[in-house]
């Protein structure tokens, strides 16, 4: 079901992560036998996997001599008759790229699924352990993340840094996330408050949020503003006003009705039956 939903959203945009989620499924089931320690373990060595994948892409894309763009768009069908080695190149890296992508996705719903077992993400370990993982993940992961913007930003943006540039930040990424991760759960562990309450009504609602997202996204952006120049600036702008619009519409809709729409229909499909929506 999942995999149907994540084909049809990626018709409208092609960076859909829900198929990734279908597919990596799969592999949980296989390993759902392996202990929360061995489900971690092999989740960050596939994890990264990617960075690997990054050299070798970054290496086949210089070695081209081409300008990225040019090698990415005749894969893409853009160039009316791009050259047959140019084509062929541009295949190979968006399928290194999709590769690398999948088997990050894949790495860490097995380090998710690891870390559930062992309790972590429930908030059943002493408040000091989320203290101290705050502090080690943010401390590793947020200097990986800057010294990423900084060879990137060092190489002017440009094709020949445009993978390998994103290695320090694939590195941080776990412990930037076990950073942020243990600080939600402090968080959430003082009591709840309106932005609590909020944050999970928009978890509960997360398949009607995150497809609302793209249609939002087409109807401003790709259809409204479609001769507006939208600089990065207005971009994230236009995020923040996404996502709080999704926090006052999350949980009004859930005072009325037990799931959101995509939710219901979802269960409606899984249970091959009718599901009650309204509340009594």
């Amino acid at each position: 079901m999942l995999l149907g939903i994540g084909v049809l959203h990626s018709l409208l945009w092609d960076g859909d992560v829900l198929v990734v989620y279908a597919v990596a499924a799969l592999f949980l089931i296989a390993l759902r036998q392996l202990s929360a320690r061995w489900l971690i373990a092999v989740g960050v060595f596939i994890f990264l996997l990617s960075v690997p994948a990054a050299f070798l892409t970054q290496y086949i894309a210089n070695a081209t001599g081409a300008p990225l763009y040019d090698i990415w768009e005749s894969a893409d069908g853009a160039m009316a008759t791009p050259p047959g080695r140019a084509r062929d190149i541009g295949y190979l890296l968006q399928g290194l790229t999709l590769a690398a992508y999948f088997v990050r996705g894949l790495g860490l719903i097995l380090i998710g699924a690891g870390l559930y077992r062992l309790g972590f993400m429930q908030g059943s370990m002493l408040a000091r352990t989320y203290r101290l993982v705050a502090g080690i993940g943010l401390g590793v992961g947020l200097p990986l993340a800057v010294a990423g913007v900084i060879v990137t930003a060092l190489g002017d943006y440009a094709g020949t840094v445009a993978f390998v540039g994103q290695v320090p930040n694939t590195l941080g990424t776990i412990p930037a996330v076990l950073g942020y991760l243990s600080l939600i759960i402090l968080w959430n562990q003082r009591g709840g408050n309106w932005l609590q309450r909020r944050l999970v009504a928009a978890g509960r609602m997360a398949l009607t949020n995150y497809l609302s997202q793209t249609v939002l996204g087409i109807l401003i952006l790709a259809v409204l503003l479609d001769d507006v120049s939208v600089n990065r600036t207005g971009i994230l702008v236009f995020c923040f006003a996404v996502w709080a619009l999704q926090l006052w519409w999350s949980q009004a809709w859930l005072n009325r009705f037990r799931f959101g729409p995509a939710e219901w229909l979802w269960r409606v499909a899984t249970y091959r039956r009718g599901q009650r929506l309204r509340r009594a």
